[in-house]
């Protein structure tokens, strides 16, 4: 495994978080959280959709957004 700059293992991070969003849910991850730029957010519908079988929300930061997000982890 290569080594970047900062030390940290490739394939870690954010690469091994893609990976694992584009497989969609699975038993031991069931739910996923993704923050991207308003202007990325079709790109990640696309990207994301299918995978996740149509179930890619937008949320927009605020008081309903959070208690989205609390009513879907509750579960």
């Amino acid at each position: 495994m290569a080594r970047v700059s900062d030390g940290a293992p490739r394939g870690e991070g954010l690469v091994s978080a893609m990976r694992l969003l584009g497989e969609g849910p699975s038993l031991c991850w069931p739910h996923a959280l993704a923050v991207v730029r308003r202007d990325l957010l079709g790109a990640a519908h696309r990207h994301f959709d299918d995978a996740w079988r149509g179930e890619v929300r937008e949320l927009v930061p605020g008081d309903a957004a959070m208690r989205e997000l609390c009513r879907l982890y509750e579960a």
